[in-house]
Formats: structure tokens, sequence, C-alpha cells
């Protein structure tokens, strides 16, 4: 999973990446986090409002930071669920989970 954060505003940013960081040590998945700053990359992916935070090249948030529960349920969305210290993911999306070692 790669996670993109556009935004001008650095300190923001940091944050936004402790939040998605303590998350993410709830579930077994590999998860990469960019932070993008820089003004010419952020007009190339056609990004105007601070901060977008995207997942896998789709938009999940855009103009707010959002909260640990939020980013919680992206991954759910996702297929990976974080609760408490297990993470389980569906292989199809349709099926029972099963643990992640």
């Amino acid at each position: 999973m790669h996670i993109q954060i556009f935004d001008r505003n650095t300190d923001r940013q940091q944050a936004i990446q402790q939040i998605i960081s303590r998350v993410a040590q709830r579930i077994a998945s590999s998860i990469t986090v960019e932070g993008i700053s820089d003004g010419k990359a952020l007009a190339q992916a056609g990004i105007f409002s601070y901060p977008t935070i995207c997942i896998d090249g789709k938009v999940f948030a855009a103009g707010y930071m959002p909260s640990e529960t939020e980013v919680s349920k992206w991954f759910t969305r996702l297929g990976i669920v974080t609760t408490g210290s297990h993470a389980y993911a569906c292989i199809c999306g349709q099926c029972m989970p099963r643990f992640l070692p």
C-alpha cells in the first residue's frame, strides 16, 4: 500500500504521517508513506486542496486532517481491518477475514 500526502505545509504533513503510522502499527501490511510538498509536483498531480491524501492513487481526503478513526476506516474499506493488536485481511473482499501473521 502506497500512501501519498500532498501538502505545502510540512509540519501538517508530518502530523498526518504520525496519525497514519499509529494506525499502521496495528496492521501487518507493508505501507509506504510519501510526503510531497514541492509546488511543481503538486501542480503536476493536479492537487489544489491541501492536505490531500491518496492511497494507491485514489484520493481519500482533501482539505482537512483525518483522525485515526477515519484512517482506520480507510484501511477497513481497502480490506485491511485494524482491531486492537490483531490485523485481519479478506482474500477476496467477500469472505470471512483470515489472520495475517
